[in-house]
Order: C-alpha cells, then structure tokens, then sequence
C-alpha cells in the first residue's frame, strides 16, 4: 500500500462538556474553608456549565440532567448528600444472569458507586454527609457512574433483555446526515481492509495493529455514534491497547474479524446507533498545552528515530496513533481539535513520507507551544450541518 489511511475531518467537535479550571480551584479552596456547598457549586460548574445555569447549590437542591440514555440525579436531604442515576428495568428473561452480574459489578469495576435493585429497577446510587464531599472524591463518584451507565444499559438490553428505565433523551440525525456519517465509516473500514490486506502479505502484523486502532478511534470519535456501537469499538480500543499478555497476533486477528463484521452490518442497524444527547460530565480527561505536551513526550525519541532511520511508514503511525489516541483519550479545547483534524486530513491518502512531514511539523508546533489558529472561513459538511449549535 503506497499511500497513508484515509482521514475525514469531522469538522464538527465533539459535543461533550469542556472543563473550566477556574471552577476547579474554587471548589478545592471551597472545601478546604469548609463550605461545601459553595464547593460543590463550583464542582459542578467545573464540571458542565449547563447543569446549574448559573444557580447555585441549597440545602434544597434537586438537580436532575441527563447523561446520554441516563438520568442523573442530584439531591441534598438532611444534610446528606445523594446521586442517583435509575438506567434500566429489568424483566424476567435472563434475571437470574443479569443480578449475578450486578453483583459481579458492584465488587469490581465499581469502587465508590453501588448498583441497586428495587422493584425490578436498577440503579446506580452514592450517598455521603454534606461536609464529605471532597470535589476529587465527587468528581471520581459522578464520572465512574457516567461512564458506566453509558456502558452497561445497551449491554445490557441486550445480552440481558432488560429495558430502560425511560426512553432515551436523544435528537435523531436528518437522513441526509445519516446517509453521510453510514458512507464515511464504510470508506474507513474499506480502507482498513485493504491496508491488512496489504500489511499481511509483508508480514506486518505491528502495522495492521496501527492500522485496527486507528481505524477504530476515527470511527468513534465521529460526531454521533453512541448505543451499542461506540460500546463495541471501545471494546476493541481497550482489548488492543491493554491486553499485552495476549500475543499481538491474537489480539490483531481478533480485532480484524470485528472489523469484518462491522463492514457487513446494514444501514438500517448500523444508523440506529447514530444520534446526539446531553452529556452530564466528559469521560474524557481534561486536556492543556502542557498536559498535550506531557502526553506527546512518550512518543517524541521514538518517531525521531524511526524519521532518521527512514521508516517513513513506522514514523507516520507513531505520530498518528499519538494523536488519534489525544482526541480519544482528552477532553481537547475546540483550538486544538481544529488544529490537530485540520493536520490530519491532510495526510489523507498520500504518499508516506509527505504524511510524515505533516505530522511532524504539528507535533514539533505542539512541542514547542507554537500552536497558532489558522483564519479559514470554510465550512464542511458537518460544520454546516450543526452551525450555530
């Protein structure tokens, strides 16, 4: 294969809450004057401007926001402080299989949170006195139930045959954006089929790992796939990052077959999974330039010595898993996003060594702090799709 991976930019950024750090470090001095109100008013600003709207937290509070199909609530009763977030109901198919792996959860992943179960309604809950809570310690609570709320209602509907708790609060695309998001993933898995196809033949198994993940986090991270499959190529980004004690081949074989499979799903159940909804926190980690730095570090000698060694295609997916593995991993202002996709669209289908030059220059640019916004006027596809939202 004598050219590099496609990459569509999504123009669009991700619509999930970005952090305001200002809030963070009134919410941490907060706490430590023992005002924990005032404290978790700026938690929760930190956290989503949009969840108070400019209110502030009372002994009364009653907050109630959603988190894609989940509803995540927020009470302070008698000086106690509550997060409940009810995610499904379950029926009496598969019961019995569905409590054991409740309990299985509340042990291990779950470490603050617990998953209750009353009247055939599961839901995650936290509770503590007012003057406990502690913003890393919140923050910790109302991100682990955001994350695995996201993860276990469709896993669970359908391995389980529960049902949510309610219908989803959830805006359908327009065909048209449908139509457009349904092409783009089969240009990426058409891509990728014939990059292993290519690697394979030359024995490049570390090559075609590149090419799985990368594929998979550019799918993802595309403006609205949520539902069971966002959970699907999590599945796999996790299984290909953190499985090392699994041969590289088993995890690359494995993974190609998701690939496959992936490639024959129908339109019809292949959009079911693309939708926009309010997000409560972002999943991600919070991102600045030095935090950017901090997380390019790692991979700065390695493509520095694949460039001087001439592996043009080892450099290329070293800098291109960096930053695809950015935008998954962190919650990066819309400057940088802009930045880096902007880059990376440019490396689209073109020879090896010029794509290298691109993304060596954007990671010296960021390196060094010399990240500037360039002034274009033109919109893609998305960005006139989703104008003034």
């Amino acid at each position: 294969m004598n050219k590099t991976p496609v990459y569509i930019n999504p123009t669009e950024t991700p619509n999930i809450p970005y952090s305001q750090m200002h809030h963070w470090d009134a919410s941490v001095d907060a706490f430590d004057e023992n005002r924990p109100l005032l404290s978790l008013t700026h938690l929760l600003n930190y956290v989503n401007k949009n969840i108070l709207d400019k209110d502030k937290i009372t002994k009364n509070t009653s907050i109630s926001y959603p988190h894609g199909s989940s509803i995540i609530n927020i009470r302070i009763v008698n000086d106690e402080f509550i997060i409940t977030a009810p995610f499904l109901k379950t029926t009496q198919s598969h019961k019995i299989a569905l409590y054991r792996k409740i309990a299985e959860i509340n042990f291990h992943p779950l470490t603050l949170a617990r998953i209750k179960l009353k009247d055939e309604l599961l839901w995650f809950e936290y509770r503590t006195p007012i003057g406990l809570i502690q913003p890393n310690k919140i923050y910790d609570v109302l991100r682990e139930i955001c994350i695995f709320a996201d993860d276990f209602d469709d896993a669970f509907i359908k391995k389980y045959n529960a049902k949510f708790y309610q219908k989803p609060q959830i805006e359908q695309f327009k065909p048209e954006i449908d139509h457009q998001i349904y092409e783009d993933i089969q240009s990426y898995i058409e891509n990728c089929l014939i990059l292993i196809n290519s690697f394979e033949k030359e024995r490049m198994t570390g090559f075609i790992w590149d090419t799985i993940v990368t594929t998979c986090f550019k799918i993802v991270d595309m403006p609205g796939i949520q539902s069971t499959l966002r959970t699907e190529l999590e599945d796999q980004i996790a299984f290909l990052r953190h499985n090392e004690t699994i041969e590289i081949e088993d995890r690359v074989a494995q993974a190609k077959a998701y690939i496959i499979k992936l490639s024959n799903i129908s339109f019809d159940d292949l959009t079911k999974n693309f939708y926009r909804c309010d997000f409560f926190i972002s999943t991600k980690f919070r991102s600045s330039l030095p935090i950017i730095q901090q997380y390019l570090t790692p991979f700065l000698a390695r493509k520095d010595e694949e460039i001087r060694a001439g592996n043009e295609k080892a450099s290329f997916f070293t800098m291109y898993y960096a930053f695809l593995s950015l935008i998954y991993d962190y919650n990066i202002s819309k400057e940088h996003f802009i930045i880096i996709t902007s880059s990376l669209e440019k490396t689209s289908e073109i020879d090896w060594d010029k794509g290298v030059m691109i993304l060596d220059e954007l990671f010296t640019n960021f390196m060094d702090g010399n990240i500037g916004i360039s002034n274009k006027n033109e919109k893609g596809f998305f960005a006139n799709l989703f104008t003034n939202r």
